[in-house]
């Protein structure tokens, strides 16, 4: 494995063509990010989440943080990139901060999404003293009405409060880190009509940058229900078929590029293995990179490559 991570990069682009070529998997190198569940509870009931949705089956609860640091210390020489959470709101755990300042002196650079609701009471001092490359705060109403449609269960001043407080911590510690404080508006029916305004209120807030997404939904009524009018602003066709096309091509990068870790340190296959059902193995019992390069998971890689429609976990696929 390289330690030089342009190499590296450029190392992952190679294998994904190749494997696309060969329709075989080849795997030379480690994924350029992970995703760890520091916890999968969240305060809040987000309409379109699993665990809003009350519908993830696995067990609730949190990752060891001796566990935690027996990881990063095995990939940090050559995964640089960790992100927070998979599942989960990471504010939730009071120790929170020491599992940043962990892979920030490992060298690793920190992204961190949140809801935002305990950023106006909880230890932010860390945020400020890490490599933290990203904070990203969910933001998707500018009104409680509107901000709760999809939020259920959120208090909008608390988070406006939390990001100013953050902002201005920031601001008097040198305003180094972190390097971007970011609100995603995810644009949905209900909130549509608030766009002109986005931008301006997010700038008033003291964000660095103002992030406007399409929406993931599931594929379903309720799910359509969600989704705005202006057709620029969904990410899917008549039918719910991805415009990317993504869901109807050969292979994933996911699997060749990212590994998400829940709590009880099991692997997902991508994002989408809410339950970890098909989990290739566990990286605190196994390791990391033997469940990385191992057999179950080049097996998954192969399926994806030559039968991805009989998959269902990638029929259901929403990422652009």
């Amino acid at each position: 494995m390289l330690r030089n991570q342009w190499a590296n990069k450029q190392l992952i682009s190679v294998t994904e063509k190749l494997s696309a070529a060969l329709r075989r998997p080849v795997v030379w190198a480690p994924p350029r990010h992970i995703a760890a569940e520091v916890t999968n509870f969240c305060n809040l009931r987000c309409r379109m989440c699993k665990w809003g949705q009350r519908v993830l089956e696995r067990d609730k609860g949190f990752m060891d943080y001796d566990k935690f640091c027996k990881l990063i210390d095995e990939i940090s020489p050559n995964v640089r990139r960790i992100s927070f959470p998979w599942y989960g709101e990471p504010f939730t755990r009071d120790d929170f901060g020491r599992f940043v300042r962990h892979a920030s002196g490992r060298g690793m650079t920190i992204h961190i999404q949140t809801n935002g609701t305990f950023l106006h009471k909880c230890e932010l001092d860390y945020l400020t003293e890490c490599n933290v490359r990203s904070v990203s705060v969910a933001i998707d109403g500018l009104e409680q009405e509107t901000y709760e449609a999809y939020r259920v269960g959120g208090n909008l001043a608390e988070v406006v409060d939390g990001v100013k407080r953050l902002v201005t911590l920031r601001r008097e510690r040198g305003g180094r880190y972190p390097e971007r404080i970011e609100m995603n508006y995810l644009v949905m029916k209900h909130n549509e009509h608030e766009l002109p305004r986005v931008r301006e209120y997010g700038r008033n807030l003291g964000f660095d940058r103002v992030k406007i997404k399409s929406p993931h939904v599931d594929r379903t009524e309720e799910g359509r229900k969600l989704l705005p009018t202006d057709p620029q602003y969904r990410r899917y066709e008549d039918g719910f078929l991805l415009k990317s096309g993504r869901d109807r091509k050969p292979g994933c990068r996911d699997l060749w590029r990212s590994a998400v870790i829940s709590w009880q340190g099991a692997m997902g296959l991508c994002c989408m293995d809410s339950d970890c059902e098909h989990s290739p193995g566990n990286v605190f019992d196994e390791g990391f990179f033997p469940v990385w390069f191992g057999r179950k998971m080049q097996a998954w890689r192969r399926a994806v490559l030559k039968n991805k429609a009989g998959i269902p976990l990638c029929k259901d696929c929403h990422r652009g």
